[in-house]
């Protein structure tokens, strides 16, 4: 019996290593299960826009490796270099009027953000880059 209880706790032990047992310190990485999408102003790509390419917007585009995504509503910002910001919530992926009247009267340094995509079967997601335009003057 004595035996016995000496050789337990290395039976135990042996046992708990051979099952595979893994160290709370090191921990599984899972997959998040989340896409990584480009968000486009129509075909534009985050980055410079001129004030003629801003003015004729009318869509925000997802898209993932050729597949495109519906969104529910998006947050449509125009953040001036002077002045007050506008946020306007939209519903589908159309930009509706007011934004579009708003972004007929921007000017080089302005910003355009679209933010809080919902896509439809709340798909998780991640942007590829930043959904951000800086306005620049048209050329001449």
């Amino acid at each position: 019996m004595k035996i016995l209880i000496r050789f337990l706790p290395v039976t135990i032990l042996s046992f708990v290593i051979c099952s595979g047992y893994k160290s709370e310190n090191k921990k599984n990485h899972r997959q998040t299960g989340e896409i990584s999408v480009s968000i486009t102003l129509d075909s534009i790509n985050p980055g410079n826009i001129s004030q003629k390419q801003a003015s004729t917007l009318r869509e925000v585009i997802i898209s993932s490796g050729g597949s495109f995504y519906h969104t529910k509503s998006f947050e449509f910002g125009v953040i001036p270099k002077e002045g007050p910001s506008h946020f306007i919530k939209c519903i589908g992926n159309k930009i509706p009027q007011n934004a579009i009247a708003i972004l007929r009267a921007i000017k080089p340094g302005d910003f355009i953000l679209v933010a809080n995509l919902i896509l439809f079967s709340n798909i998780k997601y991640k942007a590829v880059s930043d959904p951000t335009w800086t306005i620049v003057a048209d050329p001449k």
